[in-house]
């Protein structure tokens, strides 16, 4: 799973600790991840991989702060985007990702 970090902090696991910036992605098992997002809410967003054309997602970018639109393209590590502010697509950076769905 991946995921992002929505603050700085620390893990400790496995007798390791990792220290991890805000925005910062990394990887853990489905398991662990799932056990972070539930035990601390906030502190982490999932990073979604696979997106599809048409979906609703919202993105938290480092300009406009958040914002919601529809999937246009997806490819590799970034995303075409129908951007409401200025009214173009624009590509953002798949770590800028918060959720997607219904919105």
């Amino acid at each position: 799973m991946t995921l992002r970090a929505n603050r700085p902090f620390r893990l400790k696991a496995n007798g390791e600790a990792r220290i991890f910036l805000q925005g910062q992605t990394f990887e853990l098992d489905q398991e662990a991840g799932e056990r972070l997002l539930s035990k601390a809410p906030g502190l982490v967003s999932a990073v979604f991989i696979n997106m599809n054309v048409g979906e609703v997602v919202r993105w938290c970018s480092p300009l406009f702060g958040n914002m919601q639109g529809t999937v246009l393209l997806s490819e590799g590590q970034n995303v075409l985007v129908s951007h409401s502010i200025i009214g173009q697509p624009a590509w953002i950076c798949r770590s800028w990702l918060i959720e997607k769905g219904d919105l």
